[in-house]
């Protein structure tokens, strides 16, 4: 993928999230500044990081906070020169001491930074473009109408299955420490389901996935 980037479309927007896959991240993922009740809605998303406190601490000169954070996981982004000094280097002296200064868990802390490099560049709270125009745009790679729409149903799909996924997985986890201790216990090993229901949904989805991908050409029958 990165010898199809479109150079161009980097430099006309500054910042590219190299993902176009929508989830985890898209739509409106990370409520900001959440209540204990807002947080439990998805308390795996971690909102609770995202505070004032920690705004106050790595963007004191804000324009403006944010209602929700939404972008693509996982920090795959390509920035043009003009971009990346557009932003004064003491901002970007206060992240780097941040993360060397703070008692949150690197895990953790990765986490946040994951979800604030759109708001740092763009100074936008969201940044969830299109999947068929994030491959158009940054790669080259634009789909016929069709095709497009089988993408972005194929990724709706995914998303459905893995938080499905997850859901079955905290009822193993749950169900595990309610074993005695002794042989199944140590098999029923916490944070690796492995539950007869849990395997079902493991292997209709891949089943899903690979029908899918021979429907778009991705791969071969």
């Amino acid at each position: 993928m990165v010898n199809n980037l479109q150079r161009r479309h980097v430099v006309e927007t500054g910042y590219f999230n190299m993902r176009c896959e929508l989830y985890p991240g898209c739509p409106r993922w990370i409520k900001w500044n959440p209540t204990r009740e807002e947080n439990a809605v998805f308390p795996e998303r971690t909102a609770d990081l995202f505070t004032l406190k920690l705004w106050d601490q790595i963007f004191p000169n804000r324009t403006h906070n944010p209602v929700y954070l939404a972008q693509p996981c996982c920090s795959q982004f390509a920035l043009s020169r003009d971009k990346i000094r557009e932003v004064p280097l003491a901002q970007y002296e206060r992240l780097r001491d941040w993360l060397f200064e703070t008692d949150i868990s690197d895990g953790y802390a990765g986490r946040i930074m994951e979800y604030v490099w759109h708001y740092l560049w763009l100074d936008k709270d969201e940044h969830c473009p299109p999947i068929p125009e994030c491959y158009c745009k940054g790669f080259g790679l634009c789909l016929e109408p069709e095709k497009a729409k089988k993408v972005v149903h194929y990724s709706d799909l995914r998303q459905q299955m893995d938080e499905g996924m997850a859901r079955i997985g905290d009822w193993d986890r749950a169900h595990c420490k309610q074993i005695p201790e002794g042989p199944d216990k140590r098999k029923c090993k916490e944070g690796n389901p492995n539950t007869p229901d849990f395997r079902k949904v493991q292997k209709e989805k891949g089943q899903l996935e690979g029908s899918l991908a021979q429907e778009m050409g991705i791969v071969e029958p």
